[in-house]
């Protein structure tokens, strides 16, 4: 189990190097040809006035320098896996260079609690430049020992990874004594099932978590949806929904899909095919009476398989029915899936954790995690 949830640490670290937002914000960067033109003519102040609108709420914290002069830095300094890249001039000569971070310890920290229930520890482990040999997104080899903390022993998980813009970033997971229900009758049930756990906490932080309790807010106290819907407006109602598609309005937070309704009438319905995890919510005039409802999402099917693989190393397949999500990480994937148990496919074994899910507006969906049982260990 404590491995399981360790690989787990390590993998949500390599997302905050190599991962989807991290490669979208990256690419924002270095297809700037402001940044570009500031960062030539060495202005410091026109390079920060590029840099804020390039933020959007994915980078936290980012420092441009041309040759070995800082420009412009930006955002938190206690952040994490910083992405290094090079700023390019037109004619494709690099004339800076960049490190940013999408993710601050903090919020790696909060992350891997909701997603392990363990303890996590942060650390400086040295204010050296983290070996050279470390790619982006790569940890130094874990750690396992016991420890004992305020009077508890706990099974720890530790691992080295690096602090932004560099220097070396110890951390530690402790884990107390695990609850039965998380002990299957094998050592693959139980790697399984941990595994499967985290999987079904991904789903739950999209339908409760932060993200999703921020956007519910906003939704509800937008004025123009509310006078949009109080009027049985279909065009402003929809005018409203693309507002909350434009990233100036939210930071770690985006809302994929909005379905408005007054009374029993659709007003509009705007946002992705394949959604998940409608959060409801309610809209109420200036005296509190509630006159319409809404669902909406922060999260489509395609952004919770990736997630979910991402962080698991599990392949991820979601079902409504029959009629499987094309962006599961197995197409067409095994013909039946168990909620628990032993499940074979393409000559490989793989151990299978399954849950009930809601699909967007409704109807059931199923997720499946399943992990190779070649890449099972026991500690």
């Amino acid at each position: 189990m404590l491995d399981a949830l360790g690989q787990t640490s390590t993998h949500v670290y390599s997302d905050a190097a190599v991962g989807r937002v991290a490669g979208e914000a990256t690419r924002r960067v270095e297809h700037s040809s402001a940044l570009a033109a500031a960062v030539e003519r060495e202005e410091p102040f026109a390079t920060r006035v590029v840099l804020q609108g390039l933020l959007k709420g994915q980078i936290l914290a980012i420092r441009v320098l041309r040759g070995s002069h800082l420009l412009a830095a930006i955002g938190a300094a206690n952040a994490l896996a910083p992405i290094r890249g090079s700023v390019r001039n037109a004619q494709g000569e690099i004339v800076g260079s960049f490190v940013l971070s999408v993710y601050t310890v903090r919020d790696y920290a909060d992350l891997l609690r909701s997603l392990t229930r363990a303890q996590v520890l942060t650390s400086s482990a040295g204010h050296r430049p983290a070996q050279a040999a470390l790619g982006p997104g790569q940890a130094e080899a874990p750690s396992f020992e016991e420890v004992v903390r305020q009077g508890r022993h706990h099974h720890a998980y530790a691992f080295t990874g690096e602090a932004f813009p560099f220097g070396r970033l110890r951390i530690t997971l402790l884990l107390g004594k695990p609850s039965p229900s998380m002990c299957g009758s094998t050592t693959a049930e139980t790697i399984a099932d941990t595994i499967g756990a985290v999987g079904r906490r991904i789903y739950q932080g999209e339908l409760a978590g932060a993200s999703a309790t921020a956007a519910l807010r906003l939704a509800e106290h937008s004025a123009a949806l509310r006078t949009a819907v109080a009027r049985d407006d279909p065009a402003g109602a929809r005018a409203a929904i693309k507002e909350f598609f434009s990233s100036h309005l939210y930071s770690h937070f985006h809302i994929v899909r909005v379905r408005a309704m007054l009374g029993s009438r659709l007003v509009a319905d705007l946002g992705g095919p394949f959604v998940l995890a409608p959060v409801p919510g309610t809209l109420s005039d200036s005296a509190g009476r509630p006159f319409g409802r809404f669902l909406l999402s922060v999260q489509d099917d395609q952004g919770y398989v990736i997630l979910a693989h991402n962080f698991t190393g599990a392949q991820v397949i979601l079902r409504a029915g029959k009629r499987q999500v094309p962006w599961s990480t197995l197409n067409p994937g095994p013909a039946v899936i168990p909620e628990r148990g032993q499940v074979e496919y393409r000559g490989i074994g793989y151990q299978a954790f399954s849950f009930s899910a809601q699909a967007f507006p409704s109807g059931p969906l199923r997720i499946s995690l399943l992990v190779p049982n070649s890449g099972m260990r026991g500690i």
